[in-house]
């Protein structure tokens, strides 16, 4: 589905929206099957339209994960910082 999108040249925002949840969710099929790796990869492709904010915290998150599982720590604390950072604003806390 991934591949399919990607060959559309100009996506309107349902069609942005579209990548983004099927990038996330390829995403978390392969970190499910601990491949770690190539879930980042398809987080990040999720990022890459951040049109459902919830959605791109998430891959945020579950990319910090995996790099935190492929021993990359100092990337891994960054990533969960940000979304950190961005689920408190999502949510209003003002911390």
């Amino acid at each position: 589905a991934i591949a399919s999108l990607e060959k559309i040249p100009n996506k309107d925002n349902m069609l942005k929206m579209a990548y983004q949840l099927v990038a996330f969710n390829r995403g978390v099929e392969l970190f499910q099957q601990s491949d770690y790796k190539a879930s980042n990869e398809s987080f990040q492709l999720s990022m890459q339209y951040p049109i459902d904010a919830v959605i791109f915290s998430k891959a945020k998150y579950w990319t910090a994960e995996g790099l935190f599982l492929q021993k990359e720590n100092d990337k891994s604390i960054k990533m969960f910082k940000e979304s950190n950072l961005k689920l408190h604003i999502l949510s209003g806390d003002k911390k």
